[in-house]
């Protein structure tokens, strides 16, 4: 026996007399006139306009961490460079999808290989997480944040003085 049920607007379909042997959950086609793909320019809540940025995965950062060093590079010269052995395929799926679906990348055809090169910058990526970090996690305390950034660091003399001077610009900006 086959059954088609809908529950919640998602179509289920049951086979055999039993009712816990659902095989697929079908959405239902999106009547005509709506669009069904995702629109192109996407507008941000006020919680996400600081990360004008798709979110990358840890496997996408190592990535992007070889380009920024590198300046641009092919997908062996970055599988050359990475610090945990991907294999080729993978490597070259993943900057494929940064440049068409992220918009991350710019590539760019030299003879027979894509060079790749990061259209985004370091600084920007990092200002975007660490935003959405603490917009997410911790609901815009930021001495919480700062203060668990620095709990378990090991900082050099070096590291002081930035942070001193950091603290001193922001000091200087707030008066009048």
């Amino acid at each position: 026996m086959t059954r088609l049920t809908k529950n919640s607007g998602v179509l289920q379909l049951t086979t055999g007399g039993d009712w816990r042997n659902t095989v697929e959950k079908v959405k239902p086609p999106a009547p005509k006139g709506h669009r069904t793909e995702l629109p192109t320019h996407i507008q941000y809540s006020s919680s996400e306009r600081s990360m004008k940025f798709p979110r990358l995965t840890r496997c996408e950062l190592e990535l992007m961490d070889v380009l920024w060093q590198k300046g641009e590079a092919t997908v062996q010269e970055v599988c050359d460079e990475l610090t945990r052995p991907l294999a080729y395929t993978t490597v070259m799926t993943t900057l494929g999808l940064l440049h068409s679906k992220k918009k991350v990348l710019k590539r760019v055809k030299r003879g027979r290989a894509h060079v790749y090169q990061p259209i985004i910058s370091r600084d920007e990526v990092s200002r975007a997480v660490l935003s959405e970090l603490r917009n997410v996690l911790f609901a815009d305390q930021l001495p919480m944040l700062v203060l668990g950034l620095l709990e378990n660091g090991d900082f050099s003399q070096k590291d002081v003085q930035a942070l001193k001077a950091a603290i001193q610009k922001v000091e200087t900006q707030g008066e009048p």
